[in-house]
Parts: C-alpha cells; sequence; structure tokens
C-alpha cells in the first residue's frame, strides 16, 4: 500500500473535525517536529505529513485557566 503524505493545512482540517475544535497548521508543524506525527521535508520549509497517521490522532483540548483579575 502507497503511502499518502498531505500538508499541514490539510493534516488542520483532518484534526479539527476528528477533535471537536480548530487544530492550527502551526500546531500540526509543531507535532511533526515533536515526532507524534511522521512527516518529510521537501525543499528548505515545507513539511508533509502521513496522511493515516494524522487520521488516527486526537487533539485533546486543553482546560482554559481561571485568571484572578485580583491583585
Amino acid at each position: 500500500m502507497k503511502e499518502l503524505w498531505i500538508t499541514s493545512e490539510e493534516a488542520s482540517h483532518i484534526l479539527t473535525a476528528n477533535s471537536g475544535h480548530a487544530v492550527s497548521d502551526s500546531y500540526v508543524r509543531r507535532l511533526g517536529m515533536k515526532g507524534k506525527l511522521s512527516s518529510k521535508m521537501i525543499g528548505r520549509k515545507t513539511r508533509l505529513f502521513n496522511r493515516a497517521e494524522v487520521e488516527k490522532y486526537i487533539v485533546k483540548q486543553r482546560a482554559k485557566r481561571a485568571v484572578d483579575h485580583a491583585a
């Protein structure tokens, strides 16, 4: 089976749909750099991501921190 590689923008759309909240393409690139998603470099700046891995990955939304404005 041939591997399919997609851009960070395409990956962000898939992760947003699977995770139920917005996932930016910059966060997708960060996941690739940390080794959470397989990626390969094309040229100096372009990184592609393995579609099968992206489709399986779920990004959990972090809880928002309460801000104490009383000082």
